[in-house]
């Protein structure tokens, strides 16, 4: 009588296990898409000032052109045409762009685009600035805003607009700081890529990019309904040749 005891709740055992398998399913990811990201190392090191250490592997990582980061104007991405404005202000020049009623006012971290806060022009940095020009006033009183460029360093430019992987973790999507971590990862929600390079624990900078995204294949998804529904329909079959036995066995007894 011992060994059929035994059976019955090894096999009782299984059936809980095919009702709670379902549960594991979705880990598997079979009728998810997968996103796979890889990523491309930033240097200062460049002729370019701020640059891919390789172009031509970071353009097939993205499979377009490779912008450096959105708050970076004129670096790879932008052509020449679409930066002359920009190449007027590094050579000393300044725009008026508004007026301000306080000669004194202060315009510090003020952004006049909102698209970017660095310039990159022939290999040099420049920051975005506005000046209040003190010696042109209109009518009313009020003092000349003006933007102009100043030069920074490529280092410091870098730096600021990077994401500290470390400390603006919850910042950047799991898996593009897998990818920025380790050189490639997979995830299965589309996320929003952080379009500004990665500073990882080693002072290493790397922009990352959604390199490819597969859908799962035709039988995946079959096979999702299948393991979702499949094995506790397997689990009840199994409960039911215990039960049946044991009633069985109870009837030849009696």
């Amino acid at each position: 009588m011992v060994a059929p005891v035994r059976k019955d709740a090894l096999l009782t055992v299984v059936a809980i296990g095919l009702f709670l398998a379902p549960l594991g399913v979705p880990a598997l990811h079979l009728s998810d898409t997968r996103y796979h990201y890889k990523r491309a190392q930033v240097t200062v090191d460049s002729p370019h000032g701020i640059a891919y250490a390789s172009f031509s592997a970071a353009n097939r990582i993205s499979r377009g052109v490779p912008v450096l980061s959105r708050d970076i104007a004129c670096s790879y991405g932008t052509n020449g045409r679409d930066c002359a404005f920009e190449r007027y202000l590094a050579k000393n020049h300044t725009v008026p762009v508004g007026w301000a009623t306080n000669p004194n006012q202060t315009l510090a971290g003020f952004v006049p685009n909102k698209y970017y806060r660095y310039v990159l022009i022939n290999g040099t940095a420049y920051a975005t600035q506005m000046i209040i020009n003190k010696s042109v006033q209109n009518s009313n009183g009020y003092y000349r805003i003006d933007l102009a460029l100043k030069q920074e360093s490529t280092s410091h430019v870098l730096r600021a607009v990077a994401l500290n992987a470390s400390q603006q973790r919850n910042s950047i999507p799991p898996a593009v700081y897998r990818a920025a971590t380790t050189g490639e990862a997979t995830g299965y929600h589309a996320v929003d890529v952080p379009q500004t390079p990665i500073r990882v624990s080693n002072g290493t900078y790397y922009r990352v990019f959604l390199q490819s995204q597969s859908t799962p294949g035709p039988l995946l998804p079959m096979y999702n309904v299948l393991l979702t529904y499949g094995l506790p329909i397997l689990g009840l079959f199994v409960l039911y040749r215990v039960f049946r036995r044991g009633y069985q066995q109870d009837t030849s007894n009696t």
